[in-house]
Formats: structure tokens, C-alpha cells, sequence
């Protein structure tokens, strides 16, 4: 505020300084001087464009220029991937939608689900084979009829297919099957072979990089 009343102040008094030169009396040569003519008037056009203010004091903020980068905030930001390998055969979100957590995005036809199925049956039918087999072993050498190391060997067998079968549907739950269904028997078992993608969280879908048809994997969706 200070540097504009002395700017100001500096020009009135360059102003005054001007004025007040030596007054001369008029001569024959200034006499002779031909008369100002007033300059001619504006178009109508730049004349509509001129406007007129009252001067005065006005604080000036000085303007902070930087570089930045805009960006989603990484705890509201998920990008969403597929857990298996398939082909989309519904793409159900669309670019701006608002979607909740638990809302199907998409929906996947995975040989995955098909072949992890495939050894969870196996798995299944191994162990009811190998608890027959214990439960006989285990029957015969109490009555003295199999020796120590066979009924063992039927007790690792045992173990070991519990094992399998154990990792055979946990298998399945990553892939996101029933709990429920895999615990019915394994003649009422309905497991198909969509997997649906799920939000994780609520929010707005911002960025989609699936068609329908499309072969997907672990890449973002």
C-alpha cells in the first residue's frame, strides 16, 4: 500500500514540476502557432468497448504458480482385479455408475472354477476311500489280523488325503463358491462355473477396461 502512494505521489510531483516552468510572454512566433485540432472521435464499435473506473488504492495479492499432479485419494481409490482366468460374459458396471460394496461388476466364465471342481471331487472320493480303508485296518489289527505296519500305512493315507481334500476346497472358497455347497453331499452339489467380481468398497466407477467377450485374467478390470 505504502509503494503505490509514493508511485503516485512521485508523478503528481513530476506532473507539477512540469507545469511550473519560466513563464514567457507570448511572441510573435508562438502567435503564429496554428490552432489544436481536436483528434477525431472513435468508432462506434471501440467506443462500446472503452470503459471508465474512479482511480483508486487496492491491495495486491501476489499469485504462487506450481506444479501439481491431480490424483485420486489411495484410500478411497481401488482398482479391481479378476482373481482367475475366464472370459467376460457380463460386464455389468458402467463408466459414472454408483455402485455399494458387494455390487456385481462382472461376471466371469472361468475354466478355473471347472478344473478346481474337478479335483475337489477327486480329492473327496479319495479320502471316503482312504477312511474305508483305515476304519478296516484299523478293525483287523485289533484282532490281531494285520501287522503294526500295514495299519500305519493305512493311518498315513488317511492323513494324506484329508490333506488333499482340505486343499482342494480351500481352493474353491478362494474362487468364491458356497461354503454351503461344498458342504452338501456330492450328488446334490450345484457348482457352476461363473465367478462374479464384487466392489469392494462404494463409490463411483471411474475407469473400465473390459468388454464383453473378453478374455481376462490378474490385469485391473
Amino acid at each position: 500500500m505504502k509503494v503505490q502512494a509514493l508511485t503516485l505521489a512521485l508523478t503528481l510531483t513530476c506532473f507539477s514540476l512540469t507545469a511550473c516552468g519560466r513563464t514567457e510572454a507570448p511572441n510573435a512566433s508562438n502567435a503564429a502557432m496554428p490552432a489544436v485540432q481536436k483528434a477525431p472521435s472513435p468508432p462506434a464499435d471501440i467506443q462500446s468497448r472503452i470503459e471508465s473506473a474512479v482511480v483508486d488504492y487496492s491491495s495486491v495479492k501476489p499469485a504462487l504458480t506450481l506444479a501439481g499432479k491431480v490424483a485420486y485419494g489411495e484410500d478411497r481409490y481401488s482398482k479391481v482385479s479378476s482373481p482367475l482366468q475366464g472370459r467376460a460374459v457380463e460386464v455389468r458396471a458402467k463408466l459414472g455408475d454408483h455402485v455399494k460394496s458387494g455390487d456385481v461388476l462382472l461376471v466371469i466364465d472361468s475354466p478355473d472354477i471347472t478344473a478346481a471342481y474337478s479335483e475337489f471331487v477327486k480329492e473327496s472320493s479319495n479320502l471316503q476311500y482312504a477312511t474305508r480303508a483305515y476304519e478296516l485296518a484299523k478293525d483287523l489289527y485289533e484282532n490281531k489280523a494285520l501287522p503294526l505296519k500295514d495299519f500305519k500305512q493305512a493311518e498315513n493315507d488317511l492323513i494324506k488325503a484329508r490333506a488333499e481334500f482340505r486343499r482342494a476346497k480351500e481352493r474353491l472358497l478362494s474362487l468364491k463358491v458356497p461354503a454351503a455347497e461344498l458342504e452338501k453331499p456330492l450328488a446334490e452339489q450345484t457348482i457352476s462355473s461363473r465367478f462374479e467380481l464384487k466392489s469392494p468398497l462404494a463409490g463411483t466407477v471411474v475407469e473400465r477396461t473390459v468388454t464383453p467377450g473378453q478374455s481376462v485374467g490378474s490385469d485391473p478390470s
